[in-house]
């Protein structure tokens, strides 16, 4: 059985992965603002 405060700290670093896959499409929107936003190629980027 694992630990109690591994499922959390699981948890908390797939937040964190999450949180830096979102940052990753965010600053691709901001390097290509004067194109057209094409939502699905930036969630097939961020593997979302």
């Amino acid at each position: 059985m694992c630990h109690p405060s591994w499922g959390r700290a699981r948890a908390a670093a797939q937040r964190l992965d999450d949180l830096a896959r979102l940052r990753r499409v965010r600053d691709r929107i901001d390097r290509e603002y004067a194109q057209p936003l094409d939502v699905e190629a930036l969630a097939r980027g961020a593997h979302m």
